[in-house]
C-alpha cells in the first residue's frame, strides 16, 4: 500500500513546531521550512493526489484520504471541511508559486512571459489536473479562474465589470484544459500564442527567439524540465 512520506526533521519553536525538509532543485538542495499545520496539510494533499491516479474524486472517501496521509480523522476536518476544501487548498498552493516582478515594464513580451509561466505552472501539475478532468471536479478549477481573474480585474487593472472577466478566464480554462487533456504533447508556443490572441484582441508577439526567450525564463522559474 502507497502511503504518503516525507524527508524531514522536527524543529523546536517557540510558539510552533517547524518542520524542515531537505529539497532537491536543479541539481542543489536546500532546505524547506514549514508549519506544522501547513505539512500535515501537504500529507492530506498529497494523499489525495495519490488517491486520484486510480479512483475518481465521487469515489473517494475522507477515511481513505486520512489513512493514506496517516492522520485522524479529525485532524482533516480541523484543517479542511470536506474533500472539495482539499482541492481549493491545492489551487491556493499552485496560484502561490506563481510570483512575478511587477515592477517590469508591462510590453506585450511580458503578458508573454506571464502566459507561458501560467502554462509552466500547469504542466507542474498535469498529473492532478487530469485527474480533475477525469472525475468530472473540474469545475473546481473554473471557479478557482474566475474568482482569480475577477480579483485581477476589480483589483490590479480596476475595471469593474461583472462579466468581462468571464470572458478571459473561460479562454483560460477551455484552452488549458484541451492542452492538459492532451497531456501537454501540443507545442507550448501555439497554446501561448492562442491565449495572447484572446487577451489582446488579436495581437502577437513578433520573432520566434522572443518567444522561446519567455518561456525558457518561464520553464527555468518554475522548474520544469
Amino acid at each position: 500500500m502507497r502511503h504518503v512520506y516525507h524527508n524531514e526533521t522536527a524543529v523546536p519553536n517557540r510558539n510552533r513546531c517547524i518542520i524542515v525538509k531537505q529539497v532537491s532543485y536543479k541539481g542543489l538542495n536546500y532546505m524547506e521550512k514549514m508549519t506544522y499545520n501547513q505539512y500535515t496539510k501537504k500529507y492530506i494533499v498529497d494523499a489525495l493526489g495519490i488517491l486520484l491516479e486510480n479512483k475518481k474524486f465521487s469515489e473517494i472517501t475522507v477515511k481513505e484520504i486520512v489513512e493514506k496521509a496517516g492522520v485522524g480523522r479529525a485532524t482533516f476536518y480541523r484543517n479542511f471541511q470536506d474533500k472539495e476544501d482539499v482541492l481549493v487548498y491545492k489551487f491556493e498552493e499552485i496560484s502561490s508559486r506563481f510570483q512575478i516582478n511587477e515592477d517590469r515594464p508591462k510590453t506585450k513580451e511580458f503578458l508573454y512571459y506571464v502566459i507561458a509561466k501560467i502554462l509552466c505552472i500547469l504542466q507542474q501539475n498535469k498529473k492532478i489536473m487530469k485527474s480533475l478532468f477525469r472525475s468530472n471536479v473540474e469545475y473546481i478549477y473554473f471557479n478557482f479562474l474566475n474568482s482569480n481573474m475577477k480579483y485581477l480585474f476589480e483589483e490590479k487593472a480596476n475595471i469593474k465589470n461583472n462579466y468581462a472577466y468571464l470572458g478571459y478566464s473561460g479562454a483560460l480554462y477551455n484552452i488549458t484544459k484541451e492542452w492538459l487533456n492532451g497531456d501537454c504533447q501540443g507545442e507550448m508556443h501555439e497554446v501561448i500564442d492562442a491565449l495572447f490572441m484572446v487577451f489582446t484582441g488579436g495581437d502577437k508577439v513578433e520573432g520566434d527567439e522572443i518567444k522561446q526567450a519567455m518561456i525558457k525564463e518561464a520553464l527555468s522559474e518554475v522548474g520544469v524540465n
